[in-house]
């Protein structure tokens, strides 16, 4: 009982949304429109059934080719993923690396100024 309550809520929910989106002008123009052309092209479709057929083998095709080239480089696509994952540790280590030089030259340098700074004379 509780499941065809929820569903029947949703569908009012959804039916109401609908219609108060089909109160903006835009809206309803445009859902218009594509309404007129999925008609168009049902009725094309349903006049010429071989083009339908031969656009959805094309599209299977298409779509099967795609799948097969990913399919050839699997391999190629996780070794370099597995190369990323290897690297990865290793830039971290260098990039520590590089930094800590970094700071240990820039307090060298405030050392080394600060103590010249010492040795001038004011006069």
């Amino acid at each position: 009982m509780m499941t065809n309550k929820l569903v029947l809520g949703i569908a009012l929910g959804a039916a109401a949304g609908m219609v108060i989106s089909l109160l903006d002008r835009q809206t309803r123009n445009e859902t218009t429109q594509k309404l007129k052309d999925v008609s168009a092209n049902v009725q094309h479709y349903a006049k010429n059934r071989d083009e339908l057929k031969d656009t959805l083998l094309a599209k299977v095709e298409s779509v099967q080719n795609i799948y097969n080239q990913f399919a050839e480089n699997k391999d190629y696509y996780l070794e370099k993923i597995e190369e990323v994952k290897s690297l990865t540790p290793q830039v971290k280590t260098f990039m520590d690396d590089t930094k800590q030089a970094f700071t240990s030259s820039a307090d060298k340098m405030k050392q080394a100024d600060d103590s010249s700074e010492d040795e001038i004379i004011h006069l």
